[in-house]
């Protein structure tokens, strides 16, 4: 049942993509991993709460946070998996505004909520998200 609500969900917002022209989310909380200076990663961060509007555009090329400067991704390449617990998850590859390559994955953890993860090479950062009408 949870990957048939996934399935609906992720189809929605495909569908609403196109009928509206933009995809929207709203993040909730932010938490954020980095790499230490010999390789290995440092724990999350505690959850803080964190209100930022995400956009994709209609034709799926471009992700903007509204943050402070805003961020914005152009996506290279966007691909869907669905994992042996049933998770699906959206990958982008991506470069952002100041032309670092970066992942990006939007995806269902255990059918509960739905997070964002913007992933470079030192940083993890992580977003608590809903899906706008």
């Amino acid at each position: 049942m949870k990957k048939l609500n996934l399935i609906l969900l992720l189809l929605f917002i495909s569908f609403s993509s196109f009928s509206q022209g933009v995809a929207k989310l709203r993040t909730e909380s932010i938490s954020i991993k980095f790499q230490n200076d010999n390789g290995t990663w440092k724990d999350w961060t505690d959850w803080k709460n964190a209100d930022v509007l995400a956009i994709m555009d209609e034709d799926g090329k471009k992700l903007t946070l509204y943050t402070d400067p805003k961020e914005v991704y152009e996506i290279i390449k966007m691909t869907q998996e669905i994992t042996d617990e049933g998770e699906n998850i959206l990958k982008m590859f991506c470069v952002d505004n100041d032309g670092i390559e970066c992942n990006i994955r939007l995806q269902h953890n255990n059918g509960e909520n739905l997070q964002l993860y913007i992933k470079y090479s030192n940083v993890i950062i992580a977003y608590n998200v809903k899906y706008l009408k």
